[in-house]
């Protein structure tokens, strides 16, 4: 899987932490919060940070050290930043705390993480298929078996128990989406993921 760009994956298209709103990326995915040098920074650094070090970024791929900077902070900082500044971060003289949050940003990885994210949906689905079951006219629970029979029930509830207490948290973590965003080639967020992703459908199944 190529960085640099929208990732895509199974027909679907995703970036990593994608820059969705005016707020900081901090807001947008808490998940940021938990790393030091990430948590250290303000609205326009992150997003700097972002924009010339995450795999996802539209950027990540240019060589070009001065192009990849002028294109990440016209994206962040853009009229706001000092000349001086400028110069100084084109020349790579950038504060101890940007350098840090680069090689932070450095660190994630789209390809895994959307493969978490599909396996965790399909852990859930597997899940549901396990305890969706006709106690009534599944042949293993018929009165017919006897003992065995019993066994089985013993055996479908002790399952239905440990299912049942691991679920919440898999929803969860699912919700969460491991900082995956649907977006299309124009770089909008898509409609699925403002509203409808796979956790809201799999929310609304089990009403």
């Amino acid at each position: 899987m190529r960085t640099g760009e929208i990732k895509e994956f199974i027909g679907e298209k995703y970036s990593l932490f994608y820059p969705k709103s005016k707020r900081s990326l901090l807001d947008e995915y808490p998940e940021l919060r938990e790393y030091p040098a990430l948590k250290a920074l303000n609205r326009s650094e992150i997003l700097f940070v972002w924009y010339y070090a995450c795999k996802a970024s539209p950027y990540y791929n240019i060589d070009d050290h001065e192009k990849r900077v002028i294109r990440a902070m016209n994206k962040s900082f853009g009229k706001s930043m000092r000349e001086q500044t400028r110069k100084e971060y084109l020349s790579g003289k950038m504060p101890e705390k940007i350098l840090q949050g680069i090689q932070a940003m450095k660190v994630f990885e789209p390809a895994a993480r959307i493969r978490a994210k599909q396996l965790f949906e399909k852990i859930i689905v597997n899940f549901e298929k396990l305890i969706d079951v006709d106690l009534e006219n599944d042949p293993q629970f018929s009165v017919e078996l006897g003992r065995e029979a019993i066994l089985n029930k013993k055996t479908y509830a002790q399952m239905c128990k440990e299912v049942t207490a691991k679920l919440p948290d898999l929803v969860r973590q699912a919700e969460q989406a491991f900082g995956l965003v649907e977006v299309s080639e124009e770089g909008k967020v898509s409609a699925a993921e403002v509203g409808s992703m796979w956790i809201d459908d799999y929310h609304k199944q089990s009403q």
